[in-house]
């Protein structure tokens, strides 16, 4: 199987880059219930960090189709995995007030 994903990293790649984008423009519409609770950081946190969360996945899928220097994009899935994190953190301390 790894064979097979890396001899089509590139369409695997962008597919998956595409894919993370349209989630990213979903979850800019849906807000979760908690948002209305929450001021300051933690409403934009609970505004945005869905999103920006899988617009960095996009961009690592991106790149780790471009190239070869997985770095970079590696980093980037991990910055997008502590986003995530800081987000359902946020949606569990809100929804606890």
């Amino acid at each position: 199987m790894k064979d097979y994903i890396v001899k089509h990293r590139k369409r695997i790649g962008i597919i998956g880059g595409c894919m993370a984008f349209i989630v990213a423009l979903i979850y800019l519409a849906i807000v979760p219930e908690e948002a209305k609770n929450a001021s300051g950081l933690q409403k934009i946190i609970l505004l945005y960090g869905h999103s920006v969360c899988w617009i960095v996945l996009s961009v690592a899928s991106f790149l780790w189709a471009m190239t070869n220097k997985h770095i970079l994009s590696s980093s980037l899935a991990y910055i997008a995995l502590a986003i995530y994190a800081v987000f359902v953190g946020t949606v569990l301390l809100v929804s606890r007030i």
